[in-house]
């Protein structure tokens, strides 16, 4: 589950000081509204933070500064992981294109290996895939022109 939350001093004070890292929430597994009396299947009733959790060993939710916001952002730790790992492998998906557009110029297995490790360096710093997309075709241009230049200075034996 995810929440867009805006974060007041007040509540950034209480995760990080007072020890208000565990979420309690209310939920109903079918709820029926009391208007129409219709029900309307699991519905989250309302969730707030707490530094004793009902259920036991529940990991702790934390506050993250790289969503790029102002604010801190509440995210558990293992959403984070699966966030990381999707980030990680979808700017793969890049480099990988990217080196098949190289190798299919013809270019060596060493030039391959450096734009390689230079994509990988530069894509951690990519946070969406148009970044990746602008990078990865400047790579990939820049690296023509240096090969071309290069096969130039070096003649053929």
């Amino acid at each position: 589950m995810r929440a867009l939350v805006e974060w007041t001093e007040f509540g950034i004070e209480a995760v990080k000081e007072r020890g208000f890292q565990y979420l309690s929430a209310e939920y109903s597994e079918n709820y029926q509204d009391n208007e129409q009396g219709r029900t309307h299947g699991p519905v989250l009733l309302g969730a707030g933070l707490t530094v004793r959790p009902v259920i036991k060993r529940l990991d702790p939710v934390t506050l993250s500064c790289d969503s790029g916001a102002d604010t801190p952002v509440l995210i558990h730790p293992e959403l984070a992981r699966t966030l990381l790992s999707e980030a990680q492998a979808n700017m793969n998906k890049y480099l990988q294109a990217l080196l098949a557009r190289l190798k299919a110029k013809q270019l060596s297995q060493q030039v391959l290996d450096t734009v390689k490790q230079l994509g990988e360096a530069a894509l951690a710093s990519c946070t969406t895939d148009a970044d990746a997309e602008a990078l990865c075709t400047q790579l990939e241009e820049q690296t023509v022109t240096l090969s071309e230049a290069l096969a130039a200075l070096v003649p053929l034996r």
